[in-house]
Order: C-alpha cells, then sequence, then structure tokens
C-alpha cells in the first residue's frame, strides 16, 4: 500500500470515529429533549387535573408546560442542527477527498445512494408528525391566552409561528436521522464458493469472527444462497461454525435453491413445507427424468471415455509441489475404500519422489497433497513425472473416482462428480432430452450447479427465485446486498442482477457483468473486507 493511501486511510478511520461521536451527542441531545417533554406533559396534566374546578387556573398551568416545552426545545434544535450540518460537511469531505481516490473505500457514498429512497419517506412521515405536535401545542397555547388576556391573542399567534419555524429548521436533523436508522436493517446475501470461501474452505478465523460481530448486532441478517447439498457439504461449511444462538438470524437456500431452511431461537433447523410445494417435481416425472439420465450415462460413457477419470492438477511455489486430483465421487459408499486406497497409493508415490509429503484438508471432492521437492532435482520436471505417474495409476486402478452419479434431493435431481471441461457439453445434451420429453410439458430446467454438478429442476427455480422469496419473507422492507463471483452470461448469480431492491456486488471480476453489478475483485477476500467496512459503519470497529 502506499505512502498516501495509507494516509487517507488513517484520515478515514479518524473522520468516521469523529461521524460516530458526533452521532452519539446528538442522539443523546434527542433523548434529553425527548424526556424532558414527556416530564413537562406529565407534570402539567397532573396540575391541570388538579385544577378542574378553575379554569383559569387550569389555562395558566397548561399555556405554562408549553412555554415549558419551547424553552428546552429552543437550544435542544440549536445543538441538532450544529451536530448535523458538522456530520453532514464530514461525510461530504468524505466522499469528495478520500472515496473518489481510494476505490476500496467508498461505502460511504453506496450507503447514501442505497438508503435515500426509504430516508425521504421516514422523513416525511417524522417531520408532519413533528408539525402536528408544534401545531397542537401552539393551538393549545392560543386557547389558554384567550382564557386569560382575550385581546392579547398575538403572542400565540407569535409562538405558533416560532413553533413552525423550528419544526423547519430540525428538517436536516431529521434527515440524517431517517438515514442512519435506514441503515439499521440489512440482509446480507451470498453465494458460497469462490465468493464466500474459497471452495475447499470451511467457515472459520477471521470471517467467522465478522460473521458472529454481525449476526450479534441484531440489525444484520445472512442469507446463504448456493447450488451445493446442504446434508454433505455447506451444513458442515457454513452453518454448524456459527454459534447456534446467532443461526436465528440466518437462512439457507441451498441444493440449487430448491430447500430453504430457517432456524430457531435454539438453533434447530426449520424446513419451509410452502417453499417446497412451489418447487416439487410432478407426479411421475422425477421417474422419467432418472430413466433419461441412465441412458445418457450410457451413452457418455462410450462417447466420452474420460469422464470417470478425475483431473490432476499441480502447481509450483516456494520448492512445493501442490497437487491436487478430483473432481472424486462421493457419493457412493462403495467408492469410499477406493478413495481411501488411492490416497495411501499417491502418499507412498509421493514419497519415493519427494521430502514432506503432506496430506491438506479439503472437502472430499477433492484430494489434495503438498511436498517438498528434494536438493539436486528439477522442480518444473519432477512435476510433470508426478502428475503422469498419478494419471497413469487413475487409468490403470480406479478408473471410476469420477464416474458421475444420478443423486436426489428431494426436489432436484443433480448429476455429479462433472469435470469442468465437459459440463457445458453435457448440459446441452440433457436438455434436448429432458425439455424435448412431451411427457414433462416443458417444466423442467437444467442448471449449471456449484462446482462440479448438474442440476434439474423445476423450471424458472434459480437464484433470483430463491431471492424474490427471501423478500416476501421479511417482516418489512430491508436493503439487500447479495455477493456473487459469477455474473457472466452463463453465470448462476446473473439471474440476482435482475431482482428489483438487491443491489448486487461481483466478487468475481468485471467482465460483461449487467448494469448496477457493482464489480470488485478478489474474490472471498473482496468479501471479507466488505463485511469489514460494514461492521465498521455499524459499531465503528473492523474487528
Amino acid at each position: 500500500m502506499s505512502g498516501d493511501s495509507t494516509s487517507r486511510l488513517e484520515e478515514y478511520r479518524t473522520l468516521r470515529s469523529e461521524i460516530l461521536a458526533k452521532q452519539g451527542q446528538r442522539v443523546q441531545v434527542l433523548a434529553f429533549n425527548v424526556a424532558a417533554f414527556g416530564a413537562i406533559i406529565v407534570a402539567t396534566a397532573q396540575k391541570a387535573i388538579t385544577s378542574l374546578s378553575n379554569p383559569t387556573e387550569g389555562a395558566l398551568i397548561v399555556f405554562s408546560g408549553s412555554v415549558g416545552h419551547f424553552a428546552v426545545l429552543v437550544p435542544s434544535i440549536y445543538f441538532t442542527i450544529r451536530h448535523s450540518q458538522q456530520i453532514s460537511n464530514i461525510g461530504t469531505y468524505i466522499i469528495d477527498f478520500i472515496e473518489s481516490k481510494d476505490e476500496g473505500l467508498n461505502w460511504h457514498t453506496h450507503w447514501r445512494k442505497i438508503r435515500a429512497p426509504r430516508a425521504r419517506t421516514a422523513l416525511a412521515l417524522i417531520y408532519a408528525g413533528l408539525a402536528t405536535v408544534n401545531l397542537a401545542l401552539s393551538l393549545l397555547a392560543l386557547y389558554c391566552v384567550g382564557l386569560l388576556i382575550p385581546s392579547y391573542y398575538v403572542i400565540p399567534i407569535i409562538l405558533g409561528l416560532i413553533s413552525l419555524l423550528l419544526t423547519s429548521n430540525l428538517w436536516p436533523f431529521f434527515k440524517s436521522m431517517a438515514e442512519m436508522a435506514s441503515f439499521l436493517e440489512l440482509l446480507l446475501a451470498s453465494d458460497v464458493d469462490n465468493t464466500l470461501l474459497a471452495s475447499h474452505e470451511f467457515l472459520g478465523g477471521e470471517l467467522l469472527a465478522l460473521i458472529c460481530k454481525l449476526l450479534e448486532s441484531g440489525r444484520i441478517r445472512l442469507a446463504i444462497i448456493t447450488g451445493n447439498d446442504y446434508e454433505k457439504l455447506q451444513r458442515q461449511r457454513v452453518v454448524e461454525p456459527v454459534p447456534e444462538a446467532l443461526r436465528k438470524n440466518l437462512v439457507v437456500y441451498s441444493d440449487g435453491c430448491t430447500r430453504k431452511l430457517t432456524f430457531t431461537d435454539k438453533g434447530e433447523e426449520v424446513e419451509s413445507r410452502d417453499y417446497h410445494k412451489q418447487i416439487a417435481f410432478e407426479h411421475g416425472d422425477k421417474e422419467i427424468i432418472k430413466d433419461l439420465l441412465a441412458l445418457q450415462l450410457k451413452e457418455w460413457a462410450r462417447s466420452y471415455p474420460d469422464l470417470h477419470i478425475p483431473d490432476v492438477e499441480s502447481q509450483l511455489s516456494n520448492g512445493t509441489i501442490q497437487l491436487a486430483v478430483g473432481p472424486l465421487n462421493v457419493n457412493q459408499p462403495e467408492l469410499e475404500a477406493q478413495r481411501d486406497k488411492f490416497q495411501e497409493r499417491i502418499i507412498q508415490e509421493l514419497r519415493q519422489k519427494c521430502d514432506k509429503v503432506q496430506l491438506v484438508p479439503s472437502d472430499k471432492l477433492w484430494l489434495r497433497v503438498h511436498c517438498k521437492v528434494r536438493e539436486g532435482n528439477s522442480l518444473s520436471g519432477l512435476k510433470g513425472i508426478i502428475e503422469t505417474s498419478v494419471r497413469e495409476l487413475l487409468s490403470a486402478d480406479f478408473p471410476d473416482l469420477s464416474r458421475p452419479t444420478i443423486i436426489d434431493r428431494g426436489q432436484q435431481l443433480a448429476l455429479k462428480p462433472v469435470k469442468a471441461d465437459l459440463r457445458e457439453t453435457l448440459i446441452g445434451h440433457i436438455k434436448d432430452k429432458v425439455c424435448g420429453d412431451r411427457r414433462l410439458k416443458g417444466q423442467y430446467g437444467v442448471l449449471v450447479g456449484g462446482r462440479t454438478t448438474i442440476d434439474i429442476q423445476k423450471y424458472g427455480v434459480d437464484k433470483a427465485f430463491a431471492m424474490k422469496d427471501l423478500k416476501d419473507s421479511l417482516d418489512h422492507q430491508e436493503e439487500i446486498l447479495y455477493f456473487g463471483d459469477s455474473f457472466g452470461e452463463q453465470g448462476n448469480d446473473r439471474p440476482v442482477a435482475d431482482v428489483e431492491g438487491v443491489q448486487c456486488i461481483s466478487v468475481g471480476g468485471g467482465e460483461n457483468l449487467p448494469s448496477g453489478v457493482i464489480a470488485l475483485d478478489g474474490g472471498p477476500a473482496a468479501t471479507k473486507a466488505c463485511l469489514r467496512s460494514i461492521l465498521w459503519a455499524l459499531t465503528g470497529c473492523s474487528r
């Protein structure tokens, strides 16, 4: 990071702290005003009730209470307007002179744009309510003065004009308060792989701490929207690391968005029956599709001989070879033993050629091993030898470790694992069969799901469908941010960009993005940086 960027970041932190301090002082003034106003009303009402037999005395008491209210209101408005102007000036300086120069520091600008429509509505209601109260007090004072001194109507008229003037001067304060209140509730929605987490990661460390603090605030809810299997993958990766007490602010759409799970106050899973009714297979259709897929698998075994053999990938880093083999079939118990045996053979093979052979923790779809090259050996040459050796081992002894399997997930059929370089081609074949079968009446779609899956489910059920359901299920309107990495033309996040009221953020690059999508780069690291900024905006603390 350059010296200028570092100094701007430090200035940004200082100014944000100053804004939070001014907001706190402004809230204290408001709280004092409300408390004093309530005390005056209660005291005046008590005195007036005890003086019902003497109208002149009661009128004098009510008039005194009205004057007392204005005596409290005038200094409160002075300090409130002063704090609001200072906050506005600091915010404008941040936008014009700091955020315009550092692309990563643009949250003040985005929040202002996102919350403006709601702020105007809230502001109008608050302004109308305050004007009504002050007008009522003025009329009451007018009535009381009329009882006391009928000829001096000019006094309450002046008080009424002062009241309306003070109400108009409160506009900047209540505008700022409405904007701040509109940010108190935010719904964050996110894809998982290469967005929230790297493809082999489990939720933990700093990211888990950030998410827990956001959920603890009571102002943030988190929705996980993923194509992956919940039972065998996302429950362990995303949900279980979150403390049970915080899961009530969590909702999960999984299995290609054909499952919706919410959580009770105790963290217990609740499956949504109403949601599933909308996307269920018609009677008998699931069996028809399974038969079509089984025939396709037999044809592909002849047409694509490498379909059942995992890919072998390796990278070089600081004298270390990082080997990855996959995708592997983890859905058939009979292949588990083969996978374990293959893992043992790989480790034995590497130990003959390398030092410090280490199995790297990963999800079951991939086998990852790191090893150190021995002194005197060529790093690039050894890399090629290892790749060739592993491929020969797979072809000779483990030819079915990537064999695609039909998986029944209830309201979805999935075919996995499917190698990335073949997936688009195979999707085209399945579409021809499923969409062309008259018995199915064109009710089902074929989609890219997760990293290694082809999904078949009710047509129109995708991440946009889940997002619309999520919006409909909210008790009241909340601002929604959606993080994804695949907004390109064939990306499974792209449909979310068309959902009204959702601000999409792409952390997978900025090519071929729909209009309105904010383009970032950096994958899960960018998502974590955004979450840290949100936490900072909420609490003034980014950790």
